[in-house]
């Protein structure tokens, strides 16, 4: 109560993150029975259903140093597994970036291109750079981006979707060796998990 209006609602997040569009059952501790967030990540401001996405608040720091070292002004991002558009949203807003983006949740690509709208990036804006969002699945929006996609090959293609990312880099074959049509060889940025022990 001392925190409203800033926090309406507590959950608890009940069981490991599944299915095809990594969710999870959350459990009412206290407030309103309302799932809608509202979150300024470094001025970029997303706006979603927790129960229909995945978020993880924690990945804002992996966000942060991959806008800050590995992207430079004006450069082409494809995300194939954007979720609500953090990385993206940040990378339009802090760098310029031209932004591809695709996600099999249907949601999140919903929540993608209205939170992008929100902070004035898309068709709406002339000055705004280019972005695009596209419900998919990834293996072919990497495979399409290959194969002649709009503007040719990417500068960065981010895959992060660390239970699986190593899976979809067959569809790599796809894309001309060399790396032509990018301005450089394009960066392809894999997250996997890896064991803690040593091993």
């Amino acid at each position: 109560d001392r925190l409203r209006p800033s926090i309406r609602t507590v959950v608890d997040k009940v069981g490991e993150v599944g299915g095809p569009y990594r969710t999870y059952e959350t459990d009412l501790l206290a407030g309103d029975d309302d799932y809608v967030v509202s979150v300024t990540e470094h001025g970029a401001a997303l706006s979603f259903d927790l129960r229909r996405v995945y978020w993880c608040t924690r990945l804002e720091g992996e966000r942060t140093r991959t806008i800050r070292r590995e992207f430079r002004d004006g450069q082409t991002v494809a995300d194939a597994f954007c979720g609500v558009g953090a990385l993206c949203i940040r990378a339009a807003l802090e760098r310029g970036c031209e932004v591809v983006a695709n996600d099999l949740n249907p949601d999140a690509v919903e929540y993608c291109r209205r939170s992008a709208a929100l902070n004035g990036i898309g068709p709406g804006n002339p000055n705004s750079p280019g972005f695009s969002v596209e419900c998919g699945d990834a293996r072919r929006f990497i495979m399409d981006l290959g194969m002649g996609g709009p503007g040719g090959l990417p500068d960065h293609l981010m895959l992060n979707y660390p239970s699986g990312s190593p899976d979809f880099l067959d569809a790599l074959r796809w894309w001309p060796s060399g790396g032509e049509g990018a301005s450089s060889p394009p960066r392809v940025h894999v997250y996997t998990f890896a064991r803690g022990d040593g091993e």
